[in-house]
């Protein structure tokens, strides 16, 4: 399956779905950072003639959650506001939720930074553990997925060791972002390929020495590569440009290429 993201140049749910549409995508991340993407923002009609259609959704929570948190109100705030998400995706075609790990804070030292989460790991697992726990147990009976996504962050042992930890719930998995991958200087490669049969979703985009969410194929990524990868062991793949013209380029490109079918219209 091939998606593509909400975009913040559009200020309501329907230019992404009809961009979908004319592109003749599987799926649409939508992205709660977004207030169009908000559940409760959401037209439920005009979301489910979309699914009557076929298409499908991911969606990528609120960058900040922290559901390994210390503090448990902080905690739970959290945790209700994915419970929503998961109970509104199930009735609205969504299949996965990926969310970003937080690393939390860091005391700057003398001699360098001293992380909280690595200082307190132990209290930190069994925070995320009880979290995804729950989200886990809430989100296997109803065929969805949850996935941790790689940020730079998994750079950090601290932070592998936090994602391992919960890796064997069922319903918890992994996202490869291959820009984000290549901006920390592939430090979280060995990682993704050691679980490789728990990375269930990948954002694809390229890196061009300074930035990512470049254009796949004009950077420095061996992006062929990783579309093997993600073909050879079915992930979804959401195409992580950012832009409606990227996104079409991008688009153009990958059929060019072979990786996406030829639309109707053009057989």
């Amino acid at each position: 399956m091939f998606g593509i993201p909400a975009l913040i140049e559009y200020t309501e749910l329907r230019p992404n779905l009809n961009l979908c549409r004319e592109l003749g995508m599987d799926f649409l991340e939508l992205n709660m950072n977004l207030p169009y993407s908000f559940p409760e923002n959401i037209s439920s009609p005009e979301i489910r003639g979309a699914m009557r259609e076929g298409l499908r959704f991911s969606m990528h929570l609120y960058d900040e959650l922290d559901l390994g948190s210390l503090q448990p109100s902080v905690r739970e705030g959290h945790m209700r506001r994915c419970r929503e998400a998961l109970r509104w995706g199930s009735r609205h075609g969504v299949f996965l939720l990926n969310l970003h790990m937080s690393p939390g804070v860091y005391f700057t030292l003398p001699d360098g930074k001293e992380w909280v989460y690595e200082r307190y790991l132990e209290e930190h697992i069994g925070a995320l553990n009880a979290s995804l726990s729950e989200l886990s147990a809430l989100a296997e009976p109803l065929g969805m997925k949850i996935c941790l996504e790689n940020t730079g962050h998994f750079a950090l042992p601290f932070m592998r060791r936090a994602a391992e930890a919960v890796l064997d719930l069922p319903s918890v998995g992994l996202c490869w972002d291959i820009g984000h991958d290549a901006r920390s200087g592939q430090r979280e490669e060995a990682f993704m390929l050691a679980h490789l049969d728990r990375v269930w979703h990948m954002h694809f985009h390229d890196w061009d020495g300074r930035s990512d969410h470049q254009l796949p194929f004009t950077g420095r990524l061996d992006c062929d590569r990783y579309m093997r990868i993600a073909l050879e062991n079915a992930m979804s793949v959401l195409i992580e440009v950012k832009t409606e013209g990227a996104i079409r380029a991008a688009v153009r490109t990958m059929r060019e290429r072979g990786y996406l079918p030829a639309l109707r219209s053009e057989q």
